[in-house]
C-alpha cells in the first residue's frame, strides 16, 4: 500500500545534523510516509548516522549525479506517493509539519504546491519567524509573486515545502544546471502554472549557518527564473503573474550584489542595472 507522503532528504556531510533531521521526521503526527534518503559521495560519517536507523520507512540510495537538484530529481522519481515533501539535512520539522501540508493539499488539492511558516536559527538562536499575514490563515495566493515583493523575502522555502510528483514532473523537477537558487526557480516554475497553497503556521526550523552554504562562490550566478521565462511564450503561462517583473528584480539586485562580492563585477553590476521597475 503506498504511503500518503514521502519525504526526500538530500545528504551530503552532514554528519552533524542528519540525526536531528531523521528524528524530526519520525516524530511527525503523521507517520505514514516514506522516507527517502539520497546520498551523496559524503566524507564523514554521515551515512553511518543513517545506517543506525532501523525503520522500514526509510528507503536509502546513493545517488547518481551530481549535485543536490540531481538526488532530489532521482527522489521525486522513485518517490511512491503523490505528495513530496522536503527537508534539507541540517533543517528541521516541528511534529506537525506534514499534517500540515497534507490539510492544505485536502482543502486546495489543484494547487501546484504547498508551503508553511517557518522560523529561522542561528546558532541555535531564534533569528525571526517567516509568516506572510498570518491572521489570513491558510489559503492560496492570488500571486505568489505579488506575495514574495511584499514580503521582501523567501516566503517558502525547500524544508517548508510540499508539492504533487505530477506537477514535479510537469515542470521538470529541480533545475540541475543551476547551483545556487535552484529551489526558487522550481517555486517560480511552479507558481507560474498554478496556485500556491500557504499555511503560516510555523511548521519547520531553517538553520543558518552551514559549512557548505559559502557567501562567496567561484561561480557566476543566474537569476532564478530568467532564462527559463526567455524560452517559453506568454501562452505557457497558466497562472497569476502580478509582482513578477518586481520579483526579478529582487533576484537580480540580490543576485547580482553577491556575484559582485565573489568577484565578477562586471556580470554583477550588468545584472543589478538590468532591474527596472520603480521598487528597485
Amino acid at each position: 500500500m503506498k504511503p500518503v507522503v514521502s519525504v526526500v532528504i538530500p545528504l551530503y556531510n552532514k554528519e552533524g545534523t542528519i540525526a536531528r533531521a531523521i528524528d524530526s521526521v519520525l516524530s511527525q503526527t503523521i507517520s505514514d510516509f516514506e522516507l527517502i534518503i539520497a546520498e551523496g559521495p559524503s566524507t564523514d560519517d554521515s551515512s553511518a548516522v543513517v545506517s543506525s536507523y532501523h525503520d522500514s520507512r526509510i528507503v536509502r540510495f546513493t545517488q547518481e549525479g551530481h549535485g543536490v537538484s540531481a538526488a532530489r530529481n532521482q527522489a521525486i522519481h522513485m518517490a511512491s506517493a503523490e505528495l513530496i515533501a522536503f527537508l534539507d539535512a541540517d533543517d528541521q520539522w516541528m511534529p506537525d509539519f506534514l499534517e500540515t501540508v497534507f490539510h492544505l493539499h485536502s482543502l486546495f488539492p489543484s494547487a501546484g504546491m504547498y508551503g508553511t511558516g517557518y522560523s529561522v536559527f542561528s546558532d541555535g538562536k531564534l533569528i525571526r519567524n517567516i509568516q506572510c499575514e498570518p491572521e489570513l490563515g491558510d489559503r492560496t495566493f492570488s500571486s505568489y509573486f505579488l506575495e514574495y515583493v511584499s514580503a521582501g523575502h523567501p516566503i517558502i522555502i525547500t524544508s517548508a515545502f510540499a508539492a504533487p510528483k505530477h506537477v514535479l514532473e510537469a515542470v521538470g523537477g529541480y533545475p540541475e544546471h543551476l547551483r545556487v537558487g535552484e529551489d526558487h526557480e522550481l517555486f517560480g516554475n511552479i507558481a507560474l502554472q498554478y496556485s500556491v497553497a500557504y499555511s503560516p503556521k510555523i511548521c519547520s526550523r531553517y538553520n543558518l549557518g552551514s559549512e557548505n552554504n559559502a557567501d562567496v562562490v567561484d561561480y557566476l550566478l543566474e537569476v532564478p527564473l530568467q532564462a527559463y521565462l526567455d524560452h517559453i511564450s506568454a501562452e505557457e503561462i497558466r497562472h497569476n503573474t502580478v509582482g513578477l517583473d518586481e520579483y526579478l528584480d529582487h533576484w537580480k539586485i540580490r543576485t547580482g550584489g553577491r556575484n559582485i562580492y565573489s568577484g565578477f563585477r562586471k556580470e554583477g553590476r550588468i545584472q543589478i542595472r538590468s532591474a527596472t521597475t520603480s521598487r528597485y
